[in-house]
């Protein structure tokens, strides 16, 4: 038996039958100890991922919950603000009164007269012909400029460039529009109202500026900027400007070159250096 043993084990002839099987026995329980470790730490994990999904499934419940009351508190705010009463305008424009009138004589046989309420592009026009008829007021005419022609020293009239100097324009283009059959928003009402104050239609062109006033332009700029370096197109310059400075740059290389224009005067070195 013995030699079988020592001829089938793979353990030195040193160790015994006995000691190999304790051995074999040791290893048994710890593998089986080991096992149950895993088997437990797995067992774990499936709870932890078991909880942490319904933790997700509650708390998407709650944020449906949380949108539903905000689309109910949505709506209800939607009716509550339908239910306030109009707000009151103030006093009625002159182009409101001029409606109210023409509802009044076109009343429906006799009895009630037809509302005519207008839109919010109609009540801003209307704003817009109230600005006019206060510059008309003011200062006897309706044509407001587009740009102010000066750096210093403003206007009062110049107040009104930006914005009602554009409307005017405005006007004036769609009016133009109208007459030549193409798409425009100026209607017989609303040129009634304009003619009613005394609006110009067409503008004659004026006299273009001397050149001692476009040079007088020029020094306001200087001192309002430090430079002569006008842009073509600037909102800070007088309208024009940017062109003059350009064209007398050109007429200079001209002069330098010895190609000057026949109807520019020679400038002395004096005066260029001036």
């Amino acid at each position: 038996r013995e030699q079988t043993m020592e001829a089938c084990s793979p353990f030195p002839l040193t160790i015994s039958y006995e000691m190999h099987s304790k051995i074999l026995v040791t290893q048994k329980k710890y593998e089986s100890s080991m096992c149950a470790k895993l088997q437990n730490e797995i067992t774990q994990l499936k709870e932890s991922l078991k909880e942490a999904k319904e933790t997700v499934s509650s708390q998407g419940k709650e944020l449906a919950k949380m949108a539903r009351e905000v689309k109910k508190t949505k709506k209800a705010l939607k009716l509550a603000e339908d239910s306030l009463p109009p707000k009151k305008r103030g006093r009625r424009s002159m182009a409101e009164l001029e409606l109210a009138k023409k509802a009044r004589l076109e009343s429906n046989d006799g009895g009630e007269a037809i509302p005519t309420t207008p839109n919010k592009l109609e009540i801003k026009w209307n704003e817009k012909l109230e600005q006019l008829v206060g510059f008309k007021e003011q200062f006897g005419h309706c044509n407001v400029k587009a740009r102010s022609t000066k750096l210093n020293g403003r206007s009062p009239e110049d107040e009104y460039c930006p914005l009602l100097g554009s409307w005017v324009m405005d006007q004036r283009t769609m009016h133009r529009l109208l007459r030549q059959g193409k798409q425009s928003s100026m209607t017989p009402d609303r040129i009634r109202l304009l003619d009613n104050i005394g609006f110009q239609w067409t503008i004659q062109k004026t006299q273009p500026l001397t050149f001692e006033e476009r040079f007088e332009q020029l020094n306001e700029y200087n001192e309002a900027h430090g430079h002569c370096n006008v842009p073509q197109k600037c909102k800070d310059s007088p309208l024009g400007l940017g062109d003059f400075v350009l064209t007398q740059r050109s007429i200079y290389k001209s002069i330098m070159s010895g190609q000057a224009p026949k109807n520019v005067k020679k400038l002395s070195e004096e005066e260029v250096l001036a």
